[in-house]
């Protein structure tokens, strides 16, 4: 038999130890804190797709038709990192949903965007639920992608529920998981505010997935509102959910993508919730140049009949630290149901 040198038995005990990581590693991380206070009868949530720390203003992206895969140096990575820390401490919400945090790994030089905010919110209910997971790729190869949740009001139950998923991978070997995330954010002497955070997909043809997933996401809503609960679905739909007309160069070719919210997805007296004045996204296809790239709206809420919508904000940053710009609601448990004639949407 022959013989391992030490080297080789040091690099079969690495590849031992990465094989038990990445097979033991969980898609879910659910860290309660039970002393923080309940909610009330207003929550403020936020919603921001951090594109993992590596799509600022001076990257584009190969699958949005640029030319690169990675960002444009570790600096830029840091530089994102550091904008989005800063930006996220001067926003004061009860919930951030945030689509695209990433763990340590190849697209961000294995820069940490998800432990820059954990430090940045200790005293909250953090959930991490990776929707990219390379299990086995070893620790330097691999990507961990997904949804984080922070919540500084007390978080009672999170459920995580499938959505139905893209046939391809990406490049090959990466699998996407699509699924819902669902907090309960606890009120005294009332029923929870119960806050959905969607990640829907972005490149199915004519936008076939999409809408299969925004069908399965009404339904777990709707069977929630059904119990008793406000409910309030947060994040990055993919879909437009507000009509504009902002300045582009963008060409048509890169635009196969864009498709507008099924406005009859929605159950009666269910309405969106979206800033028309400022745009949550941009396209890839280049850097961004204000006036060039094509914006829209596709980041936002929707909210069931109980729920009083008092602002929608998104706050400009000019795409600097991400590919999409993060939006605030400010709510209230509303008395009434509101008629359909109030829906916000295209």
């Amino acid at each position: 038999m022959r013989r391992l040198g030490l080297a080789g038995i040091v690099a079969a005990l690495l590849l031992g130890w990465a094989l038990i990581v990445m097979l033991s590693a969980p898609a879910v991380s659910f860290i309660r804190n039970d002393a923080i206070p309940k909610a009330g009868d207003e929550i403020a949530v936020l919603t921001w797709n951090l594109g993992y720390g590596g799509l600022g203003s001076d990257s584009d992206f190969v699958a949005d038709g640029g030319t690169h895969f990675f960002p444009p140096s570790p600096q830029a990575v840091r530089r994102n990192i550091a904008g989005i820390i800063d930006t996220v401490k001067n926003i004061e919400a009860d919930v951030y949903v945030f689509p695209e945090a990433a763990k340590p790994g190849p697209l961000t030089y294995w820069h940490d965007l998800l432990g820059a905010l954990r430090k940045i919110m200790p005293n909250t209910t953090r959930v991490f639920s990776a929707d990219i997971l390379t299990r086995w790729l070893p620790w330097p190869l691999r990507f961990e992608h997904g949804m984080a949740m922070y919540s500084r009001r007390a978080v009672g139950a999170l459920n995580v529920e499938p959505l139905p998923r893209e046939p391809d991978k990406i490049a090959g070997f990466i699998s996407r998981d699509y699924t819902v995330r669902i907090i309960r954010v606890q009120v005294e002497g009332k029923p929870d505010w119960v806050i959905l955070g969607v990640h829907l997909a972005a490149f199915d043809k004519n936008a076939e997935i999409r809408r299969k997933q925004l069908a399965e996401v009404m339904r777990y809503a709707t069977v929630l509102h059904a119990q008793g609960s406000p409910v309030i679905v947060a994040g990055d739909f993919n879909l437009v959910l507000a009509q504009t007309c902002f300045k582009t160069t963008t060409a048509p070719k890169y635009l196969g993508w864009i498709h507008n919210f099924p406005m009859d997805a929605l159950p009666a007296g269910w309405r969106i919730g979206a800033d028309p004045r400022v745009p949550s996204v941009r396209t890839n296809e280049r850097p961004y140049k204000a006036g060039e790239n094509y914006t829209t709206v596709i980041d936002g809420f929707i909210v069931s009949p109980d729920v009083e919508i008092e602002s929608v904000t998104t706050r400009d940053l000019g795409f600097a630290f991400s590919d999409h710009q993060p939006v605030l609601l400010k709510a209230r448990r509303y008395s009434a149901p509101v008629s359909r004639s109030e829906d916000r949407g295209p």
